[in-house]
């Protein structure tokens, strides 16, 4: 079963090198589609399975033609996102402090990242707070919406938070 409330379908500006999303095959070409998994998809049909792909360089549309399919999979909704939630944040190498609900902390080092849930939906759709404890100070470095891991990554790149050793063969 499907639960709406944990994806969204990304825009294409969402797209770059290292993004995280779940697509499904559509059969486009008539006659009967066999999928490696055994499934078969009559003309126009979906898969009922949504195929992970960990990163947008390795999916088989980076290509030139590739954008008009991806823009075809967006505007036929065979592709999604999960929203970042508590597992994401934690394989990202950020240790809970606080959970209540839907809202709290993690930690990496002398970093701190705070979070609210408004949505209420187990998502961490939210509003997300990192900050630094620098001589003793907390100094915030980021407030603003993380939708999902690939977007934490992409913060975490930027503002040089690394995850610590003993986790970087574990995610």
């Amino acid at each position: 079963m499907e639960d709406n409330n944990k994806y969204y379908v990304p825009e294409i500006s969402d797209f770059h090198v290292g993004f995280n999303f779940e697509y499904r095959i559509r059969n486009r070409d008539g006659g009967i589609l066999t999928l490696e998994n055994g499934e078969e998809l009559k003309s126009n049909e979906v898969s009922k399975e949504w195929i992970p792909c960990n990163d947008f360089s390795e999916f088989d549309y980076f290509d030139e033609s590739g954008i008009s399919r991806v823009l075809g999979l967006i505007k036929n909704g065979d592709v999604r996102v999960k929203y970042l939630d508590k597992q994401d944040i934690e394989s990202c190498g950020w240790i809970e402090k606080i959970w209540d609900n839907n809202s709290g902390y993690f930690s990496i080092g002398n970093y701190t990242f705070g979070y609210h849930d408004s949505s209420h939906n187990n998502t961490l759709n939210c509003f997300a707070h990192i900050s630094k404890t620098e001589g003793g100070f907390n100094v915030a470095i980021f407030n603003g919406k993380i939708l999902n891991k690939s977007e934490l990554l992409f913060f975490m790149k930027r503002l040089e938070i690394e995850k610590p050793e003993s986790q970087t063969n574990n995610s």
